[in-house]
């Protein structure tokens, strides 16, 4: 009794390791041993903006002493010797620092060469554009992965042979080519906003035949190649992500499991991807997309669609595109989230519904912020038209907090259209009404509502009574969420 368990110190720090710096930084706090696993554990992580943004011990997991009585040089160097003198090894280093002069283009390098000499195998380096690596990075036989950001490589000959695990941003197109072509065991590759691109990916990345992820970012597909005759030549690909790269029509891939496309404009797609779990689409503007081949087995589709600002972006032709998307996608379980921030009213007429296929939702997020009644009426009426919801999830509150002076602007329209879709959906289940200009359309196949409230201190949902439900919206005090349970007469 009153005796503390003492987790050993590899468990602690395996811990740590799956938490931010800073939340591993405060369990520091929780006891000595905790303390102590935090200040030897493998894993570096250097940032200048820490030093010229905070300064405040407490937020790192510091000691007073090391944060004020040195600066971001000494720190680094003095943590980095404690390492060195007390045998530590460092599996993963990360260093960002924006400041371009030559004192810091140096510690930079200082740093890295004496992470390199204590065992690192994960590199990451955040500098500008002008910043030359070290050779000695690419000499490093034991490193398996590398990040990096706005650097420059000064070398053509890279021996990097454990290489599995390379990210690269803002980076020159022939850096890229070097280590790719030197490392053909790489298995996750992420490649974003690569400056100066030309046609010659092609002849680079198909040597790169063990790639199970891979994520492409801003990257522009020319005429002379394209997408689709790209990802057949990565027999063992798992995973992609696709955002904002232009031109792709076409996505094929018998071994693709997981694909993530985020798309801010409209497109016309085709997808060939018979192995696929889960299909993640984020966009601003629907995609016109057309699936040639899918898995035969259970799969899930998550879609995100933020409508802002635009009086014309929401419109009746609008939900039948998005009736054309949820059909292509209906062989799957489909999660759709709505973002709608605009204060202003939509084009919405209710012509054209007809004869529609009504795929079946799993679950409707909807977030709302400045709605007017009118065309919160109208997004639900176009959605009970093109859908069937088996759970539709509201914000009490709308996620955007940018401008505390709005707050009570956004409690007022909250609370409007929340007590306005709780009447609707009672009234339908209960068949109060009977005419559908009385109600939103397709209501009168509403069998049943439950409704649960997300409990934020346990945290779990909660069934909450209907007669209760009106009054749980008049307490906004922080972002909460309601999640109403339909069953249909289908």
């Amino acid at each position: 009794m009153g005796c503390e368990f003492q987790l050993p110190e590899p468990i602690i720090q395996h811990i740590q390791s799956f938490l931010t710096r800073k939340e591993a930084a405060r369990t520091s706090v929780l006891s000595k041993s905790w303390h102590s696993a935090w200040l030897t554990r493998p894993i570096l992580e250097f940032n200048e903006n820490d030093f010229q943004r905070y300064r405040t011990a407490p937020v790192l997991g510091w000691d007073d002493d090391d944060v004020f009585n040195y600066d971001f040089p000494d720190f680094a160097k003095k943590t980095i010797q404690r390492y060195e003198e007390s045998n530590l090894k460092i599996e993963r280093f990360s260093l960002c620092i924006k400041t371009e002069i030559s004192s810091m283009v140096d510690l930079a390098s200082e740093l890295i060469l004496r992470a390199l000499k204590i065992g690192v195998t994960h590199l990451s380096c955040d500098y500008f554009r002008e910043f030359v690596l070290p050779k000695e990075v690419f000499e490093a036989e034991n490193l398996v992965k590398l990040s990096l950001v706005g650097c420059k490589i000064g070398i053509n000959s890279i021996k990097c042979l454990s290489l599995k695990s390379l990210s690269v941003k803002e980076v020159g197109i022939e850096s890229v080519y070097n280590i790719i072509s030197s490392c053909p065991l790489i298995q996750k590759l992420s490649l974003s906003y690569i400056y100066e691109t030309d046609e010659a990916w092609p002849t680079v990345l198909p040597k790169l035949s063990e790639l199970r992820c891979l994520v492409l970012c801003d990257v522009r597909f020319g005429t002379l190649w394209c997408l689709g005759d790209l990802l057949p030549m990565f027999p063992y690909l798992q995973d992609l992500t696709l955002i904002d790269c232009t031109n792709v029509r076409e996505v094929c891939s018998p071994s693709l499991e997981r694909l993530t496309f985020k798309q801010y404009f409209g497109s016309r797609v085709e997808f060939d991807i018979p192995s696929i779990d889960k299909f993640t689409l984020e966009c601003s503007f629907l995609p016109s997309v057309c699936f040639k081949s899918t898995s035969s087995k259970y799969w899930e589709s998550h879609v995100s669609i933020t409508c802002e600002y635009d009086r014309a972006h929401l419109s009746t032709s609008w939900f039948l595109e998005l009736n054309q998307l949820l059909t292509e996608l209906s062989q799957s379980k489909i999660y759709l989230s709505l973002h709608v921030k605009s204060k202003y009213s939509f084009d919405y007429e209710v012509g054209g519904f007809e004869g529609l296929t009504r795929p079946q939702v799993e679950n409707v997020t909807v977030n709302m912020n400045r709605l007017p009644s009118l065309s919160c009426y109208a997004l639900f009426d176009g959605l009970f038209r093109i859908c069937r919801p088996r759970f539709i999830t509201l914000y009490l509150l709308p996620e955007w907090r940018d401008d505390p002076d709005l707050l009570p602007e956004w409690h007022d329209y909250a609370k409007k259209n929340n007590d306005f879709i709780c009447k609707t959906l009672v009234q339908g289940m209960k068949g109060a009404c009977s005419f559908q200009s009385l109600c939103m359309y397709g209501l009168h196949d509403l069998e049943e509502v439950n409704v649960v409230i997300y409990d934020e201190a346990v945290p779990a949902w909660r069934p909450l009574p209907l007669e209760s439900l009106l009054d749980a919206s008049r307490s906004l005090t922080e972002e909460q969420k309601i999640q109403f349970q339909l069953k249909w007469n289908l």
